[in-house]
């Protein structure tokens, strides 16, 4: 799995458990450093819960290195399956 899969099934579960994000853009940052990845959404309850004139918001992130994005493009299955094409 890579960066950009993970990203959209993360927005689906956002989607079908009914967290609307709250503002509409999140936070993506680059660690130059490390190359790691940091991503961040603020959602909040969707639907008209009634919970007027409160609001419910939640901050949800996680992070994504480096390494995971290199072990997920490449897998011992696959460079065997090159070295026998040599």
């Amino acid at each position: 799995m890579n960066y950009d899969w993970f990203r959209r099934l993360w927005h689906q579960a956002l989607d079908a458990a009914g967290l609307l994000p709250h503002p509409l853009w999140p936070t993506e940052t680059i660690n130059i450093h490390r190359m790691s990845r940091a991503y961040t959404i603020y959602v909040s309850l969707g639907g008209g819960h009634g919970a007027r004139p409160f609001y419910t918001t939640a901050r949800l992130g996680w992070n994504w290195d480096a390494a995971l994005s290199a072990r997920s493009a490449t897998t011992e299955g696959s460079l065997w399956a090159r070295m026998a094409t040599i």
